[in-house]
């Protein structure tokens, strides 16, 4: 069995350094290029995440739970070498960084499971997730059922790191807090804020009997400088701002016409922007800054999958829809006024 592993992973690592990243074909915006820092070829790349000290990109695969199926890969900022970090999750999309740097991942499908990985960074390559028994051969993996089993497909954390937020991508899904100190899973309702999940394994079905806000497909979840919250609503195109104080308020925050079915959102703490990518008849990469929606780049066969921003650096997952072109995560470029 670990020859036939290793047979699979030298192959793998072949096919990996074998893609060229040239050829994306992207369209670009007046002032902005890219950069390919990574490509690969089926491997359904997903949301980012940057480690705070720059030295990791970790990147969530959209596959399904098998034994040879990359679920989380990390590309070495310095070095350039791409691993695999973690098999066997199911359709891995949602990833944020904790304050106390663990790195926090869930599942999008209906069944999905939030996972934490301890101190990322030292992780060992290709460790081996059972979910169906929810157990890992790492003690460093464990599952968080207490956190709601749904379609997670993006989460972000309060400023202060005792919260974190979870929407449920799912048509008619909610919106959700899970209370770290308390261990208390809340979900949004209209009527009176947060309301207590009793059965995070039942979620959908408790929030839909304490008539909890129904959404339409979140598939985006970023915070503000200032704290605030924003939802992508993808079935509606709209961005959502959550103000979570004393006296909580959701308020639409951005609804352009231009902005058709909204998915990853970064907000650009350099910049005071946020970034969007749009899953319409083609894709779109979309900045906000306020006033206007600039459109950055444009992909007419591919998918932009995940975007991510920190530090002034601003990345993005690139999947294709058909052909056999490779995916790749590419770094945005900004040229400067002075420049020309």
């Amino acid at each position: 069995m670990r020859y036939y592993m290793l047979i699979v992973l030298l192959g793998l690592a072949t096919l990996l350094t074998a893609c060229r990243i040239d050829g994306l074909q992207l369209e670009m915006a007046k002032g902005w290029s890219y950069q390919s820092i990574a490509a690969w070829k089926h491997a359904d790349p997903a949301q980012l995440a940057l480690s705070k000290d720059q030295h990791w990109l970790y990147i969530t695969t959209n596959g399904e739970a098998t034994a040879f199926g990359a679920s989380l890969m990390a590309l070495n900022m310095k070095s350039g070498r791409q691993q695999t970090l973690i098999y066997g999750l199911n359709r891995l999309d949602a990833m944020a960084m904790a304050p106390d740097g663990t790195l926090w991942l869930g599942e999008n499908f209906a069944h999905g499971l939030i996972w934490r990985v301890t101190k990322p960074d030292v992780l060992p390559e290709e460790q081996l997730v059972d979910r169906v028994h929810q157990s890992s051969e790492n003690p460093a993996i464990s599952s968080l059922r207490i956190a709601g089993v749904f379609a997670h497909a993006s989460m972000v954390f309060s400023a202060n790191g005792r919260d974190i937020y979870l929407a449920d991508a799912m048509e008619g899904g909610g919106l959700y807090r899970f209370r770290i100190g308390r261990q208390q899973l809340q979900v949004w309702r209209d009527a009176d804020h947060w309301q207590a999940i009793h059965h995070p394994d039942e979620a959908r079905i408790e929030a839909k009997q304490l008539e909890a806000r129904a959404f339409h497909n979140i598939r985006g979840l970023t915070r503000m400088d200032d704290g605030r919250i924003l939802l992508a609503e993808s079935g509606s195109g709209t961005i959502f701002a959550l103000n979570d104080s004393e006296k909580p308020t959701l308020e639409t925050w951005l609804s352009n016409s231009g902005v058709q079915h909204p998915s990853s959102i970064a907000w650009d703490s350099k910049r005071h922007w946020l970034w969007l990518t749009d899953q319409g008849k083609h894709a779109w990469l979309w900045a906000w800054d306020g006033r206007d929606l600039l459109e950055v780049s444009h992909h007419k066969s591919g998918i932009f999958s995940g975007v991510h921003s920190s530090h002034g650096r601003v990345f993005v997952n690139i999947r294709r829809t058909r052909g056999s072109a490779p995916e790749a995560v590419i770094e945005l470029q900004e040229r400067v006024a002075n420049d020309d």
